[in-house]
């Protein structure tokens, strides 16, 4: 059987099923699909629920308790992200992963693709850094951005420590946008209010010029 074959195979068993799990997650996503307000929008949309529709379909076959699958899920969710069920340790870092710098030598992670080991070669110091322990918004939170890094924020830091638990997420933080193409931090939450609503307002104004 092809993959294709496969997909129709199991694109049929879920269209008769009868499971609880399966009809809850086809009414819910059917409702998002009612709000899709123009055919581009969808076709992705209906493309993006049959996926979803196949993952909780296999999942249902399983025949989870409870107990199993509040274990399984957040586990399913990290593997799907690419991140690791348990702590990144010194073994982790493999010297086939090293290449030179010019401040020293950097080594990738093998297990965590954003964590990286740097040894300096003036100091000898060895840092462990995670490039996507960050992620920003300068618009009030409709949109997040990552950097690689700290958005040259004073005082913030992506240097970790060994053990290392990666995070389900990334740490949001609200920036405002400098005339000189730098960031500063945001903190109070009626501005980062009023960055959400000016960011809203001019995506409605340039809908309205299409």
């Amino acid at each position: 059987m092809t993959d294709k074959e496969l997909i129709k195979e199991i694109d049929a068993r879920i269209a008769e099923s009868d499971d609880s799990l399966l009809s809850f997650a086809k009414r819910e996503l059917g409702m998002i699909l009612e709000g899709c307000k123009d055919k581009k929008g969808w076709e992705m949309q209906e493309l993006v629920n049959a996926g979803i529709l196949r993952s909780v379909y296999i999942f249902t076959l399983e025949d989870h308790s409870g107990f199993s699958a509040g274990y399984a899920i957040p586990r399913i969710e990290r593997l799907l992200r690419y991140h690791p069920l348990s702590p990144i340790t010194e073994s982790d870092f493999k010297e086939e992963n090293s290449h030179e710098t010019k401040e020293g030598t950097t080594c990738q992670c093998r297990r965590c693709s954003s964590v990286f080991r740097d040894i300096n070669k003036k100091t000898g110091k060895v840092s462990y850094h995670d490039i996507d322990k960050y992620v920003f918004s300068d618009n009030g939170g409709a949109t997040w951005f990552g950097t690689r890094g700290c958005c040259g924020l004073e005082g913030l830091t992506d240097e970790i420590t060994l053990p290392y638990d990666v995070p389900d997420h990334p740490e949001r933080i609200y920036v405002r946008e400098l005339p000189d193409g730098m960031y500063e931090r945001v903190t109070d939450a009626d501005e980062i209010e009023e960055m959400y609503k000016a960011f809203k307002e001019e995506v409605a104004r340039s809908m309205e010029k299409k």
